[in-house]
């Protein structure tokens, strides 16, 4: 944290509806979301005696960190094993019909002609 810091207090007011929003931490998931285009990051600070007030830190954002501009690093669910990875990996056996095909050797009736070579 910084040596000196700028405190600024401002009052927001909107009515919960459509046009605005619902709750107060959709408000303040869409400042975060403002504050992370322009390379900030918003930490909302923890008060002790129950003010009332909310209090957030607005820091310089970490340009290493990609899980901060809304890009998840682990994709959801159960991560792969290893045998699962080289499976994916490892190119895939040609089917005998496809086979077939590449050697022109379906019959006509199936709807193929004979490839002449």
């Amino acid at each position: 944290m910084a040596d000196r810091l700028a405190f600024l207090e401002y009052t927001f007011v909107f009515q919960p509806g459509a046009q605005t929003w619902q709750r107060g931490f959709e408000f303040e998931k869409d400042l975060a979301d403002f504050l992370a285009a322009h390379g900030l990051e918003a930490k909302i600070i923890e008060t002790i005696g129950g003010t009332g007030r909310r209090v957030v830190l607005v820091e310089k954002m970490d340009k290493l960190d990609k899980a901060r501009d809304g890009q998840t690093t682990n994709p959801p669910g159960r991560p792969m094993s290893v045998g699962s990875r080289l499976k994916q990996l490892t190119p895939e056996k040609t089917k005998a019909a496809e086979r077939r095909f590449k050697e022109g050797k379906f019959l006509v009736r199936k709807g193929y002609l004979k490839r002449e070579t």
